[in-house]
Order: structure tokens, then C-alpha cells, then sequence
């Protein structure tokens, strides 16, 4: 990193500030910068406001004749060019970065100047991490819990080199990362700005660890992270942080970047060699592949309608258009459309018109986070091999503002909140899946079966939604997998579950009928692909929630569906 050193007196701090769209936020935060218990000649706030469209120009020009203060504004262009953009006009001695929805203590750039000052004269660029409280907007008060608490950095020592760093992300957040000038002026330069409108501190941190070797720790908490509802990457329920998985899109460009990044480094065959394991400990970690290796990437079809009208289906959509996953498609199905009357007409028109792979059935007004797709599709190609995935929702009230709680219910945190539930265990009644919107299901034979079995909405089955139906079927050949993070909002708790809680017996037993007329029209495909252990533990599975007179009732189906006839037979003998 050439002859960078650090300065002999009381090095000198420019603190700069991204702002879009946060005038609410960001005069709270520049004046946590102004009031830092430190020698005001040697701290500058420099604050790009990145073409934000609220009131943040009227809130910044109150700064404007404070020459502790520079201003900087320019077209929307991302954090990533904000960042850069702050740094050409730095002129301290290190800078600290600053988002512009968190804040400051007032003693953070004291207890920085002192830990700098323990480090050698003579060290080249310097990357130095503090920790962070978080702060829940809602209550006006710290959670109790800090960022290394939730990142896993517990009581770390002075410094980490890149060979001993084990977590997938050994940094502080912006609010608490602290960097030599010319360190990080060389790796934004190097950064691509289209690429990283969003989450640039990952790659820049990273980056920056592989040219200096070293993270510099300071086990306190001298900033606050600002948790508030529209955070990019996280929100709180209960008190607790709860990540969302924006960050694993983003994995393959970084590893990329990366990648690039290591060969403008000048670097002995064993200094290359280390930083080269510690890239490939990332996509271990992880997991991902850099995105320099090309990998066709599977379609996902959103079925997008339901009983909310136009703005609940256009809240859906677009959620879907803002997916990092690249192959997703939304098929939108409304009243007017053809499809109209009984919900399975919806179901069942989206469906024949998906052409993905993977599917997903958006039937409540919800918004999708960005990297839904990008987690759940990470789930079905990494995890155990699942026919369906599901994850958690957090609930929002009518104005869309957070409710405190997720859609898993307590009983089932208990015992199915995550991993692998394997193929037939429990009963219909036993088995709880979140509603459709938080299930993507593999698209198999099987569930086509379903979708054409449920053409003419049989009696009681009607009253079972077909994609939680195609859920309970595909968990039946193979397995289900809870995801346990919230990747998406529901305005309102699950439909399918307040069915499934208020009725338990009468649900399941119509659930029973519908799963076994898509068994019977799937039975050629079925007899051949499955063992006879598993169509005996289904068929008792199936007998057992059926409710009385289960044998007549199924066996009419069966004798109705062309299933053969030991099959109607057997169940002829069942009470």
C-alpha cells in the first residue's frame, strides 16, 4: 500500500456522510458528528446527499455556514458513489464513514484518536472497527444488543490477521468502520459504482483486509445503528435483530471484485497465496461462487392475484421486479381476467401460465425483500434436497408500519422453526406451513397432478387453498425446509393458518380428499418413481385425517380418478 504511515500528533478525522432520502434522520446525525468530545480543527463532516427527493436539501442547508461542514450534492447514483465522492473531498488524516439514519456517542473519535495511537508508527494503512448499539426507532432507546453481538465478534483481541478470521462478516458496519485515508481511497476507486448502489462497506472492508493484511478492533460501543423499518439489510422483532438476506446477491460480485482486486496488488507468491485462501474461506463460508464462473440460473414464476385489488396486487409485483435474483417472472392473475369467482380459478389460471421452475403463489398483499428468491433458490441448492422451501414473515399494520412479530407461531419457534422436516412425519392436522407467499415450491409432476384434480373444485376440498394443497403434497414426497429468517412483510396474519388453527379436523380431512384425487391422477407416475413403503405410510396418512367413512369415500375417488382396482379394493375394506 506504498508509504502511508500514521501521523506522530492527534491525527485529524473527516467524517463522511451518504444521505438519500433520509432528511428525517440526517440532521440528528451531522450533529452527532459537530458535537464529538475532540479538537473541532481536526474534524470535517463531508455530506453527499445522493439526489434525494424529501426534505434532506432543506435540512442540510442549515449546515451550509458551518465551515465544520461541506456539502455535496449530486444525481442518484448509489451509497457506493455517495462514499467516493465524500472521500475525494476528505482532507483528514483517517476517514470514518457514516450512514445517514445512524448517529454517534460523542466520545467516538477520542477513543478511536487512543487506540490509533497504540498502533506502529510505521504501519501501512490502517482498517479499524468499532462496535455499535443498536437503537429501535420505535422506542427511542438501545435494543441492548450490539452489531459484534450479532456478527459473532465476542471479546476480539487488538487486531486479526486475514489467515485467522473466521466469520462471514468480521467488520463493523459503516457507522462503525474506520479507515486510513489513501486505504480507502484506493479500494472505492477500484470499485465499481453501478455495482454497488447498495451494501458497498462488505467489498470495501473486505478489500481493504486484503491489502493490509489486518482488522484493528475497539471492543466498544461508539456509535448507534438506527433500526427504523426500511433498513436495507435488517429490522427488529422483539427487541432482537433479525438480518434480512439482502447480502447473499451480492456474495458472487463481491468474490468477484475481489478477485480483481487481488491482482492490482503487489505481492509476494506467499502473501498472494494467503489472501487467495482467505477468497476461497469466503465462498466456503458463504456459500456462493464467484460471479466470474457463469451458472445458468433457474426461473421463478410469482403468481401475483388474490382478493386485494389493484393495489394489493401491485404492491406484490413490484416487490418481484426489485428481486436480485435475475430469473423471475410475474404472472399476474386478477378477478376481471377471466379467472374470476372461486380463489382455486386463480390458483389454477396462474399456474398454467408459469413457465418457471420454481414457484410461488403471492395471493396476500405483501412486498418480497429483495433477495427472497436469491435465499430460497440458495436453500434448495445447498440445503437437503427439498420439493418445497419455507421462511418467516414479519407482519406490518394497514399503514405498513412493522407490528413487533412474526407469522411462525410460538408453538411451532418450538420444534419446526428451522432445518429439514423430512417426507410424511405428522399428521395434516400436526404439519404448520407459513401461508403462500412464504413457500417456493419445486414445479414437479406431481403438483401439475394437483392443479388438474382441482379443476372442478370438489365439494368440501374447496375449501383448502391449492398452493398450501401443493405445499402438503410435494413436503409428502420430499421433505420440506424451514428457513428461519423473515424475508418478506405480510399485512395481515396468515389466512391459511387461522383456517387451519379454527377447524383443525374438518381442514384436514378435506385437505386428505384433494391430496389423494392429485395422488390418483398422478399414480401411473407415481407407482413407478416411489417405493411401497412410501404409498402404504401415505395412504394411512391420507385414511387416517379423512375423517369417518374415510374407505367409501376415498374409494369412489379412486374408482372416479381410473386408479386401479386393488387399490379401490383396499380401501373398500377400510372403515
Amino acid at each position: 500500500m506504498g508509504t502511508e504511515t500514521l501521523p506522530a500528533a492527534r491525527p485529524s478525522f473527516s467524517i463522511v456522510i451518504s444521505n438519500y432520502n433520509y432528511g428525517r434522520y440526517v440532521g440528528a446525525a451531522i450533529g452527532s458528528c459537530l458535537a464529538q468530545e475532540y479538537p473541532a480543527d481536526l474534524v470535517e463532516v463531508i455530506v453527499v446527499d445522493d439526489g434525494s427527493t424529501d426534505e434532506s436539501r432543506a435540512t442540510l442547508e442549515r449546515y451550509a455556514a458551518d465551515p465544520r461542514v461541506r456539502l455535496a450534492f449530486q444525481p442518484n447514483r448509489g451509497q457506493g458513489a455517495a462514499f467516493a465522492a465524500g472521500v475525494e473531498l476528505a482532507r483528514g488524516d483517517f476517514v470514518c464513514l457514516l450512514d445517514a439514519d445512524d448517529f454517534y456517542r460523542p466520545q467516538k473519535l477520542d477513543r478511536v484518536a487512543r487506540r490509533l495511537a497504540r498502533l506502529s508508527p510505521g504501519h501501512a494503512g490502517v482498517l479499524l472497527c468499532h462496535d455499535a448499539e443498536l437503537y429501535d426507532e420505535r422506542t427511542g432507546a438501545v435494543t441492548g444488543q450490539t452489531w459484534f453481538e450479532v456478527v459473532g465478534i465476542r471479546g476480539p483481541a487488538d487486531c486479526a490477521h486475514l489467515s485467522q478470521v473466521e466469520q462471514q462478516f468480521p467488520f463493523a458496519i459503516p457507522c462503525g468502520q474506520v479507515y486510513s485515508r489513501g486505504l480507502i481511497a484506493r479500494v472505492l476507486s477500484s470499485l465499481s459504482q453501478t455495482e454497488w448502489r447498495m451494501g458497498v462497506d462488505s467489498p470495501l472492508a473486505h478489500s481493504a483486509l486484503l491489502a493490509t493484511e489486518f482488522v484493528h478492533y475497539l471492543d466498544e460501543p461508539l456509535a448507534c445503528y438506527r433500526v427504523h423499518g426500511t433498513n436495507d439489510g435488517a429490522t427488529l422483532v422483539a427487541g432482537r435483530y433479525l438480518p434480512r438476506r439482502v447480502w447473499h446477491p451480492r456474495v458472487a460480485p463481491m468474490l468477484r471484485h475481489l478477485e480483481r482486486f487481488l491482482d492490482t496488488l503487489s505481492l509476494d507468491p506467499r502473501e498472494r497465496a494467503a489472501r487467495l485462501a482467505y477468497i476461497k474461506r469466503k465462498e466456503r463460508t458463504i456459500p456462493a461462487v464467484s460471479a466470474a464462473r457463469r451458472l445458468r440460473e433457474p426461473l421463478v414464476s410469482f403468481i401475483v392475484g388474490g382478493a386485494e385489488g389493484a393495489a394489493g396486487i401491485e404492491r406484490s409485483a413490484g416487490s418481484v421486479r426489485r428481486q436480485t435474483h435475475r430469473g423471475c417472472e410475474t404472472v399476474i392473475v386478477s378477478d376481471t381476467g377471466g379467472s374470476g369467482g372461486h380463489p382455486w380459478r386463480r390458483w389454477r389460471a396462474g399456474y398454467g401460465r408459469a413457465g418457471g421452475e420454481f414457484v410461488t403463489f403471492l395471493s396476500e398483499a405483501c412486498a418480497l425483500d429483495p433477495g427472497f428468491a436469491e435465499c430460497h433458490l440458495r436453500a434448495h441448492a445447498h440445503g437437503a434436497l427439498v420439493n418445497v422451501t419455507c421462511c418467516d414473515a414479519r407482519l406490518v399494520d394497514a399503514a405498513g408500519n412493522p407490528a413487533g412479530s412474526t407469522v411462525v407461531p410460538e408453538r411451532i419457534r418450538a420444534t419446526q422453526r428451522a432445518g429439514h422436516r423430512p417426507p410424511l412425519a405428522g399428521s395434516f392436522a400436526e404439519t404448520w406451513f407459513p401461508p403462500a407467499p412464504a413457500m417456493v415450491m419445486r414445479r414437479t409432476a406431481l403438483i401439475d397432478a394437483l392443479f388438474e384434480a382441482g379443476a372442478d373444485s370438489p365439494g368440501e376440498a374447496a375449501r383448502v387453498p391449492l398452493p398450501l394443497a401443493a405445499c402438503q403434497l410435494l413436503h409428502g414426497t420430499g421433505g420440506s425446509l424451514m428457513i428461519p429468517d423473515a424475508l418478506l412483510e405480510l399485512r395481515s396474519p396468515a389466512r391459511e393458518a387461522a383456517v387451519a388453527a379454527s377447524t383443525r379436523e374438518a381442514f384436514a380431512a378435506a385437505l386428505a380428499v384433494l391430496l389423494f384425487g392429485a395422488y390418483c391422477g398422478a399414480f401411473p407416475l407415481l407407482s413407478s418413481a416411489l417405493p411401497g413403503s412410501w404409498h402404504e405410510r401415505f395412504l394411512q396418512r391420507v385414511i387416517g385425517s379423512a375423517g369417518e367413512g374415510a374407505g367409501r369415500r376415498l374409494a369412489a375417488i379412486a374408482r372416479l380418478k381410473g386408479a386401479p382396482e386393488p387399490l379401490v379394493a383396499l380401501l373398500e375394506t377400510q372403515p
